[in-house]
């Protein structure tokens, strides 16, 4: 960053040649339509293939779930604070406990359970962020994601149709997809349920 100040410049990554923007850019191109974040994420992580649906929905041109982190999640901060803070403080005394004598952990482990329990509580509530099998499935994907998609940019794009047929960890998304709906369809068609019965009878209640 230095070498170029405040001049744009390329660089070569495993996803291919892209354009270093300076900070003093940033104003400018805030509102840029063409330079929204979503099609880079799409192609980064092969929203296209089977397993790797959620990055297509984190692609949506509606900007579904961008538009609930600002607009929904940021206005409910005062209401999440407390649950989320309850969450973190009991999945860290879960996973590394509350003892004085020095143990050792894998951390990386440790936190990205803490991260889920904690992400799940806020989006989908406390039925959710203590079910082991919906956060083990949670946790396994986020790496096999990540790293399925790094193999995956090691092909030409005209190969990875066929590649991620047999990768591991691409063939482990196909399955973990089916198997998350399945843990959390129930309680999604529950609280429909609950939000109907409100509407019908003319409550304004809202169904979390």
């Amino acid at each position: 960053m230095a070498l170029y100040k405040d001049r744009p410049f390329k660089l070569m990554t495993d996803s291919g040649e892209i354009i270093v923007l300076p900070s003093n850019l940033v104003s400018t191109i805030g509102s840029e339509d063409r330079l929204l974040l979503r099609e880079s994420v799409a192609e980064d992580f092969h929203a296209h293939l089977p397993g790797f649906e959620v990055f297509a929905a984190a692609a949506r041109y509606d900007q579904l779930g961008q538009s609930v982190v600002r607009k929904r999640l940021t206005r409910s901060l005062n209401k999440i604070t407390e649950p989320l803070s309850q969450e973190v403080s009991f999945a860290t005394e879960l996973r590394l406990g509350n003892g004085k004598e020095w143990k050792k952990v894998y951390i990386y482990k440790e936190i990205l359970d803490i991260v889920a329990r904690s992400s799940s509580r806020v989006f989908l509530g406390p039925e959710i962020c203590r079910n082991e099998d919906w956060l083990d499935i949670t946790k396994r994907y986020t790496s096999e994601a990540f790293i399925g998609s790094a193999i995956l940019r090691a092909f030409p794009n005209w190969f990875r149709n066929v590649a991620h047929w047999v990768i591991p960890q691409c063939r482990n998304l196909r399955w973990m997809a089916p198997k998350a709906r399945e843990i959390i369809t129930p309680f999604i068609e529950e609280r429909r349920r609950l939000r109907a019965e409100s509407l019908a009878k003319g409550e304004t209640r809202k169904v979390r």
